[in-house]
């Protein structure tokens, strides 16, 4: 059976996650050299499938109602670099001969809920993780590599 890679894409660092089966092996968060050389690593001794979030799917409207001209510009500079960032992944992986699927961002409330809220995305996934084990990267990470490309009625039940 193949390992799984999930990668959400950050402009410092990105969340990482192993997946065997359907069970979290570990999840991380780290600079893309380090991501690159242990997903490198993982391929020399593993099978694996390496999936990331395809942030240019999604839609380019950041607006923060409320927000002023400041901090919309602020927020455009930061999904920018997070889409660099995505880029940069993709291409160091395919370079060493690792093409990633990618993936459409996970949606609705399932999601939502798990991202941020630790309880809930360990009763979700099965991880036993203390509450210091995961991060909103890690676990979108994890929700990637467990359900990305799946159908929505997969990961919701």
């Amino acid at each position: 059976m193949n390992y799984v890679i999930g990668i959400d894409p950050d402009a410092s660092k990105p969340g990482f996650a192993l997946v065997h089966g359907k069970k979290i092996i570990e999840m991380r968060s780290m600079p893309q050299p380090e991501l690159i050389e242990y997903i490198v690593g993982l391929a020399a001794a593993h099978e694996i499938i390496v999936k990331i979030e395809d942030v240019e799917a999604s839609k380019p409207t950041y607006v923060r109602p409320g927000a002023g001209s400041a901090e919309m510009l602020k927020i455009a500079q930061n999904v920018g670099q997070v889409k660099q960032s995505c880029r940069d992944v993709v291409a160091q992986l395919k370079s060493k001969g690792i093409t990633p699927v990618m993936v459409k961002p996970l949606r609705g409330p399932v999601k939502k809920q798990a991202k941020e809220n630790h309880a809930y995305f360990c009763k979700l996934t099965g991880w036993n993780g203390g509450p210091k084990s995961t991060n909103q990267d890690k676990r979108d990470a994890a929700m990637i590599a467990l359900w990305g490309n799946a159908e929505v009625k997969s990961w919701r039940s």
